[in-house]
């Protein structure tokens, strides 16, 4: 896309994120940062932090959004400028508009967790790389759950990375940088897993739900299904994570299909 229209484009993003009205998660997530904590109830706390570092959070739709966009917005410039524009017509291209949401987050810090594992596991010296990609992966965890997934589709993709005794370091330090929510989670009896694993899921699901999921799944990812084989590895095994995570969710009477728009994205 060239440069005077990819300028429009963020105009037009920031303009809508300006008018469209407070939806009730964010408004949800921004009553979690009025109290700092190390976790909360749903979510990881990233979003809480993030809204509660900005002063003027509740001043206005665009306020509240600003650092949300303003990271989308980068993202964009950064790693999809050229094809900004197909980007914003493929399904999840709403969360681009920057949205207070842990979503938002997963998809920002799931292109950075990407971009700097391939970078370091295609040049093992590449240190910078090696603790950028820790960085974005601690940030992910601490962003939205899901992004296990997404780690754990780079990791079987790749296996060889397996042989690098540097592997096993970085998420030594991922995990001590992570602790701090863990022990958080212990000291309230792992209320969010609980929460995620059995009480969200409520009536009854089964078969007619899980064709429903799969149908607008599909319909909704038909490309990717059509050019299956042109994805490298690791994407499609995200997809079929995914697909089951998502699919035993649907089962369970619980599903929201946009959340596999926010963590599969093309790179």
């Amino acid at each position: 896309m060239r440069t005077p229209w990819f300028y429009i484009l963020l105009l037009l993003l920031w303009a809508t994120a300006a008018l469209l009205p407070i939806t009730a998660d964010e408004a949800y997530y921004w009553v979690w940062s009025q109290q700092w904590a190390w976790g909360y109830f749903d979510h990881p706390p990233l979003v809480a932090w993030l809204s509660a570092l900005n002063p003027w959070a509740g001043r206005s739709a665009l306020a509240l959004r600003a650092p949300f966009l303003l990271l989308t917005s980068l993202t964009m410039a950064w790693k999809y400028r050229a094809h900004a524009g197909w980007l914003l017509i493929a399904p999840g291209a709403h969360l681009w508009l920057g949205w207070a949401l842990p979503d938002t987050l997963l998809l920002v810090l799931g292109t950075l967790t990407v971009h700097f594992f391939l970078r370091w596991y295609r040049s093992s010296d590449d240190y910078v790389a090696a603790l950028l990609f820790t960085l974005s992966l601690v940030g992910m965890a601490y962003a939205k759950y899901h992004g296990v997934l997404l780690a754990l589709a780079l990791f079987l993709g790749h296996p060889k990375v397996a042989r690098r005794p540097a592997f096993y370091g970085l998420l030594l330090a991922g995990a001590l940088l992570y602790s701090p929510y863990l022990g958080w989670l212990h000291e309230h009896d792992w209320a969010t897993f609980q929460y995620h694993l059995s009480g969200r899921y409520s009536g009854t699901g089964g078969g007619a739900s899980l064709l429903a999921f799969g149908a607008v799944q599909l319909l909704l990812w038909f490309p990717v299904v059509l050019f299956w084989s042109h994805f490298p590895r690791w994407y499609r095994l995200l997809a079929l994570l995914m697909a089951v995570a998502f699919g035993w969710g649907a089962n369970r009477r619980f599903s929201l299909g946009h959340l596999v728009q926010s963590t599969i994205h093309p790179h």
